[in-house]
Formats: C-alpha cells, sequence, structure tokens
C-alpha cells in the first residue's frame, strides 16, 4: 500500500504542487471503479521520464490518461496508483505545410490539431467518429479509427514519428519527421495500439492530407443490410470520390419514425475535386434508383454516427473485426440476440460495433454475442462492460499464438510492470 504523504511528497519534487490534481479531483480518473490515490501533470518528456522512474523505485503503477474517452476500454486494473494526464503536454511542435508533416504534443486534442491544420488547408486523417476532446496520444495508444478507414487507414498508418517514455524511464525516439523513413523496423507500429503498457507517447509526427475542395453526404434506406452493404462495394469498385462509409440499423439511426426493425440505413460521405464529388453524387443516385435503396434526405447520418459513440451507464459495447462479406451477416445475428441493440458497421473495414442496455436483453446475451463472432470467424473486444463482467473474461477475447511475444515485449519495454498493469491482452 501506497502511503499517500509520501506519495505526494515526492510527485511534488518532480512536477511542483500546482500539477497535482486536488483529492476531490481524482474520481474523474476512476478506471473500471478503481480510483488513484493520485494524479499528475507533467509538463514535458524529461517530467514523464522521472515520474516513471519514481514509480519504478517505489512500487508504483501509473496509467497515462489524455482525453480520458478510451478509458473504459481494457481489462480490469491489477493495480492503480497514479494518473499521468497528458493535459499540459498540448503544444504544436512543428508544422511543414509543404511537405505534408506536422509534429506535436500527445496531450494535443484532436480539435486543436485540425483547427491548426486548416489554416494551411491541410488535416490529420482521423476519422469522424474520433472526439475532439480526444488527445493525439489517447488516439495513438488505442489506434482508433472509424467510417473512413478504408480511405485513410488507422493512425498507425499515418503516424511516421513519435518520442516515447517507456516503462523503465528511458526517453525514446522511433521514426522521424519525413515521409519516407525506411531505416530498421519501425517502432511506431509496435507501440500505437499498446494501449499504455509500453510506454508514455509524449509527441508524434504524421503525414497529412489535403482538405477536400468539396463535400457532400447521402443516406438511404434499406431492408435488408446486405442490398445496403452490396451497393457499397459497387460504388467503391467504381472508384468514386467515397471518403466514409457507416451503415446503421433502425436502432442506432435514433428516430422513432424509422424505428423498424427490419429497416437499415446507409450513411455515405464523398471528398474531393468538386467535379469529382458531383460525378459521385449523380452516379450513386442513379444506381440507387435501379436498386430496393430509397434516399433519405433528412437522416442527420453525423449525429446519429456521433450519437452511438457517446457512452451511457449500464452498458455493453463490443467491436467485431470480420472480411467485408461477412458485415451483414453479423449485423443480423447480433440483432437475433440482443434486438434492442444500436450497431454501426463499417461495410468496406468489416468493423461491426453493437451497443445494448444491460437491463434490456437477457444476461447471457455477451456470451452469444461472442459465441456467434467466433462461429463467423470475427474477433471480438469488449469496449465496455460493468466491472464484475471484466473480472470474469478477458475483454480481448481468447489468447492469441502470438501472447508469448507480447509478455517478452512487456518485460522488455516496462520489466518494473508499472504501467497500465492487467489492461491488455490476458491481463498483461
Amino acid at each position: 500500500m501506497v502511503e499517500q504523504a509520501t506519495l505526494t511528497s515526492d510527485l511534488e519534487a518532480i512536477v511542483g504542487t500546482t500539477d497535482i490534481a486536488a483529492q476531490d479531483e481524482l474520481a474523474s480518473f476512476t478506471v473500471d471503479g478503481v480510483t488513484p490515490s493520485a494524479a499528475v501533470h507533467p509538463e514535458n518528456a524529461e517530467q514523464v521520464a522521472d515520474l516513471i522512474r519514481l514509480a519504478n523505485d517505489r512500487s508504483v503503477t501509473i496509467i497515462p490518461w489524455g482525453g480520458g474517452t478510451e478509458m473504459h476500454i481494457g481489462n480490469l486494473p491489477s493495480r492503480y496508483d497514479v494518473a499521468l494526464n497528458t493535459v499540459r503536454l498540448a503544444r504544436m511542435i512543428e508544422h511543414e505545410p509543404a511537405n505534408l508533416t506536422a509534429t506535436c504534443e500527445a496531450g494535443m486534442t484532436i480539435g486543436s490539431l485540425q483547427d491548426s491544420l486548416a489554416k494551411a488547408g491541410q488535416t490529420a486523417p482521423f476519422d469522424p467518429h474520433v472526439p475532439r476532446d480526444a488527445t493525439v496520444g489517447g488516439l495513438l495508444a488505442t489506434n482508433a479509427s472509424g467510417a473512413a478507414r478504408h480511405f485513410y487507414g488507422t493512425p498507425r498508418d499515418f503516424t511516421i514519428g513519435m518520442r516515447l517514455v517507456t516503462g523503465d524511464g528511458l526517453v525514446t525516439k522511433a521514426g522521424g519527421k519525413v515521409v519516407k523513413n525506411v531505416a530498421g523496423y519501425d517502432m511506431c507500429k509496435l507501440y500505437i495500439g499498446s494501449r499504455g503498457t509500453l510506454g508514455v507517447i509524449t509527441e508524434a509526427t504524421f503525414k497529412l492530407a489535403p482538405l477536400p475542395a468539396a463535400s457532400s453526404d447521402l443516406a438511404f434506406r434499406s431492408r435488408t443490410a446486405r442490398d445496403a452493404s452490396s451497393f457499397v462495394m459497387e460504388i467503391h469498385g467504381r472508384g468514386l470520390s467515397l471518403r466514409s462509409v457507416a451503415l446503421l440499423n433502425a436502432a442506432a439511426a435514433d428516430s422513432a419514425s424509422r424505428r423498424d426493425s427490419k429497416t437499415y440505413f446507409l450513411a455515405i460521405q464523398f471528398a474531393g475535386t468538386t467535379a469529382g464529388v458531383k460525378r459521385s453524387l449523380n452516379e450513386a443516385r442513379s444506381l440507387a434508383s435501379e436498386s430496393s435503396l430509397k434516399l433519405v434526405p433528412d437522416l442527420d447520418s453525423g449525429d446519429a454516427c456521433a450519437s452511438f459513440f457517446e457512452r451511457g451507464e449500464g452498458e455493453t459495447i463490443v467491436r467485431c473485426s470480420t472480411i467485408s462479406a461477412e458485415t451483414p451477416s453479423l449485423m443480423e445475428a447480433i440483432e437475433e440476440i440482443a434486438p434492442s441493440a444500436q450497431i454501426v458497421a463499417t461495410p468496406l473495414a468489416g468493423i461491426v460495433r453493437a451497443r445494448w442496455t444491460n437491463t434490456e436483453v437477457g444476461p447471457d446475451s455477451l456470451a452469444k454475442v461472442r459465441e456467434c463472432a467466433r462461429r463467423l470467424d470475427a474477433s471480438l473486444l469488449i469496449e465496455d462492460c460493468p466491472p464484475d463482467e471484466k473480472g470474469r473474461t478477458d475483454v480481448f477475447g481468447p489468447r492469441p499464438p502470438s501472447l508469448p511475444l507480447l509478455w517478452q515485449m512487456k518485460q522488455q519495454f516496462d520489466p518494473g510492470n508499472v504501467l497500465s498493469p492487467g489492461r491488455y491482452v490476458d491481463r498483461i
């Protein structure tokens, strides 16, 4: 057990008294019902390194904390003493518009980064569902992606450099600040998606994209998920200016006038040149008129998708990954098990997310959905569920064949097991 007064004194020696959260603020850093003994706000990578070294010396555990938007994802922490909040690491370090690259600190929010880049007519290719108050470090730690994944890829694809403090307090760099990095193994890809178990990201460099000259949305109603998915495959194959695609069931569309359990809604965004977007709109409307899909002019797909990613109390949220062709089958199978579930899928990427209120479905629904995913050869991640359920199961699913390697990497980069202990695969 960490002695509170001594811990606070040691932390103050590193970050000062003003960068330690007050006791009444600690509840906001709770993870799965576990509240830390302290929360600190370091101002630079050197302070982060000092904090991690202190954690090793004092056998204190740390969970990195950005905007907190994805902290519900992960197994129960086996121990949680200090929240390391990156809110003060929020500077734009360098922006090279001519090279289409930018470097910023990990605590910078996605909204602030995009606003800064937009002044030069550029954007970091993050998906629309990522909240504006999510941080760069949190995005990379989770490798989060959404409806534009087929267009941009994931953060692992457009991150070209990184600065990180490993679990033994070593400040390291990976990659660089130019797009063509070819020397050695790309360590960025190792750290991205590791969920704060190998190190604390302090800054990152991205390759950027120009802001599109034009963009426009279309929404369609379909009687089956398969018809909607087939339509998406058709327009994608025609090379239209397709930026993002989301397939929602009626519950996710969240409108009483549309609450027909046999209806699905396809939200499409086209982006690119003005001529390209105009051609894409015309061709998509023409193809829809020849199919069973019907245009829905009043569906605010952006609001529908955004509301899906707003967490509520007493909910279970799962994310399944499968091949694109199996997306409709997976959606329909989940609806059979949990009829009230809200479902949003990205058909071109084979990602299906579902959420339901635990009081509205049977207690064994999660187990049934997991078995359904296994039967369809889909992987499943439990993004959120009650803490007691997390105590009984690994939210990441069955142990992967790479598990011995994962444990070796944890031992190599965090030998003291001070970073996010218990939260990753197999409770690493």
